[in-house]
């Protein structure tokens, strides 16, 4: 068995004064780090196997569980439970990277580009949102789902929620 190289994700999401930045590692099965500082930050802790990417987002009493699909131009997952969970449905082609994080009438458009090692863009709206430069040799698919954990994070943390699954 060959050994498996380490990309690193790294970058922020949110201005300067008020964001999460990123420090997270990929090795092709696993997405493993930390969004935001020591204090309001949460560990990362993620496996995909045959498509399907599950794991927690931090401690288990506060963060979220992820679970759902994570496909080369396609993530569909779940961030938290049924009842107080936000979906993510993506779409990538030709280094877009186009989609909704929540519903219909209470969600965040996103809207990435994906160029080189670079994922930037935008989550939310031209007001309410937050930008996102990451940079990342990592696949656009797991580049865009950190970046939409760091903001359902920001989100959390803005809105002085513990947990939402």
């Amino acid at each position: 068995m060959g050994v498996r190289k380490v990309e690193q994700i790294s970058g922020r999401v949110g201005g300067e004064a008020a964001g999460f930045d990123l420090e997270l590692t990929w090795d092709g099965t696993r997405l493993k780090g930390r969004v935001g500082g020591a204090v309001v930050g949460k560990d990362v802790n993620l496996s995909l196997h045959s498509g399907f990417v599950t794991g927690r987002v931090g401690g288990s009493l506060e963060g979220f569980d992820v679970a759902g699909s994570l496909q080369p131009h396609a993530v569909e997952v779940r961030f938290g439970g049924n009842t107080l969970g936000q979906d993510l449905r993506l779409e990538l082609s030709r280094g877009q990277v186009r989609g909704r994080l929540g519903g219909s009438l209470i969600g965040n458009d996103v809207a990435l580009e994906h160029s080189g090692e670079q994922l930037s863009g935008r989550i939310g709206g031209r007001r309410d949102g937050k930008d996102v430069r990451l940079s990342t040799q990592a696949p656009p698919e797991v580049a865009a789902l950190a970046a939409a954990i760091a903001f359902q994070l920001f989100e959390e943390s803005a809105a002085g929620a513990g947990s939402s699954g």
